[in-house]
């Protein structure tokens, strides 16, 4: 009987080693969602090769009283998608952004109006379709708490099942920032024109499936 040396035991050992680690799953990649700023988590992220990545809010060269909106809705970093998207926003880029539900998609483009528009201005300078009433409501809701700091700044949601001769008054008197759904906003441009220095498509798969 052939005794085996202490080298082939080593061997041994270490090839029954490596087929348990082979036999082993590997562990799935967990994803950030995004508004849990302690979570040390990553995600993998495609976007834009010569694209700057901004770690902090601080950053982004945004006006204090809008940072102070920032702050005082919860935001203490930026997520993902708000880490790339919300200069190039600012710089009046064309932007297409995809992200989870709750990873800041509505703030990443309400921070970049509201640091781009002139409050001065009693114009349209952005609008925002969404699909939906309660989507429309959503980002209202969310753009005027990211600019209840900044003076002069108007925000006006123009959707089905309210009075259009209120719409179309309201926007006569001025508002800088119009979010809506198609049929509403279609029905209000035929009486107000819209002069725009920013247009967005909220689900823009949905709308246009439905509406074009």
């Amino acid at each position: 009987m052939e005794i085996p040396t202490t080298q082939q035991q080593q061997q041994q050992q270490l090839q029954q080693q490596q087929k348990q680690q082979q036999q082993q799953p590997n562990p799935m990649p967990t994803q950030s969602d995004g508004n849990n700023n302690n979570n040390n988590t990553t995600m993998d992220i495609e976007s834009t090769s010569n694209l700057l990545v901004y770690k902090k809010f601080d950053t982004m060269e945004l006006k204090d009283n809008l940072l102070r909106g920032i702050y005082s809705y919860g935001f203490e970093m930026p997520s993902s998608i708000q880490q790339r998207a919300i200069v190039p926003v600012i710089q009046r880029r064309d932007v297409i952004g995809q992200a989870q539900s709750g990873t800041g998609k509505t703030a990443t483009f309400c921070i970049g109006i509201l640091q781009s528009i002139d409050a001065d201005i009693l114009g349209t300078q952005a609008l925002i379709l969404a699909p939906t009433r309660e989507l429309a409501k959503q980002i209202t809701e969310v753009a005027i708490a990211l600019g209840d700091y900044l003076e002069g700044v108007r925000i006006h949601m123009c959707v089905g099942g309210t009075s259009s001769r209120e719409d179309i008054r309201i926007l006569a008197e001025g508002v800088q920032v119009v979010v809506g759904t198609p049929g509403r906003v279609f029905h209000v441009c035929t009486v107000n024109f819209f002069f725009l220095l920013f247009f967005f498509l909220f689900s823009s798969s949905s709308i246009v499936l439905h509406f074009f």
